[in-house]
C-alpha cells in the first residue's frame, strides 16, 4: 500500500528506480510502497520475506538510516521522500537497556522515540544501492 504525495520537484536527491527509490545522498536503496500497519515483529519478517525488484536482501533500516530520509524543515510529512506517508515507520534498532521496545521515525512531525514492539507502525524496507551504498 503507498501513501502520500509529494511534488515533483522535490525529487532532486531522489533517484526514482522501476521498483524503488535511491537515496544519491547516502547511496541506500529503499522500497517505493510502504507496509503497515504492523507490530514489530511483523515488520522485521516482512522485511526479511521481501523480493523486490530482482533483491532478496532487502531489510528494516536502523533507525540512523531511517533519520536519512527526514528533512525536519517540514511537517506532514516531514520528508521530501517521494510518497512518504505522515506516519510512524519503525526502525530494527531495539532500545537499549530493553528488549521490549524499538526505535521509530514519526513522519509527520519528525519525531524519533522508542515503543513497545507490540505497537503498530509502518514498513519502508532499505538496502545498500546499485554501487554498495555509504553509511548514513
Amino acid at each position: 500500500m503507498s501513501k502520500g504525495i509529494q511534488s515533483p520537484h522535490h525529487l532532486g536527491r531522489w533517484k526514482l528506480l522501476k521498483h524503488s527509490i535511491l537515496d544519491t545522498a547516502t547511496g541506500l536503496e529503499w522500497q517505493k510502497d510502504t507496509t503497515g500497519p504492523l507490530s514489530w515483529q511483523l515488520a522485521m519478517d516482512s522485511a526479511k520475506a521481501l523480493r523486490v525488484g530482482g533483491h532478496a536482501d532487502w531489510r528494516l533500516p536502523i533507525i540512523e538510516e531511517l533519520e536519512t530520509l527526514l528533512d525536519r524543515s517540514l511537517v506532514g510529512p516531514a520528508s521530501t521522500f517521494p510518497a512518504m506517508p505522515p506516519e510512524w515507520f519503525w526502525s530494527s534498532s531495539s532500545y537499549s537497556g530493553s528488549s521490549s521496545p524499538a526505535w521509530y521515525v514519526n513522519f509527520y512531525n519528525g519525531y524519533q522515540s522508542f515503543v513497545d514492539k507490540t505497537g503498530s507502525g509502518y514498513v519502508r524496507c532499505v538496502r545498500r544501492g546499485p554501487s554498495g551504498g555509504r553509511k548514513p
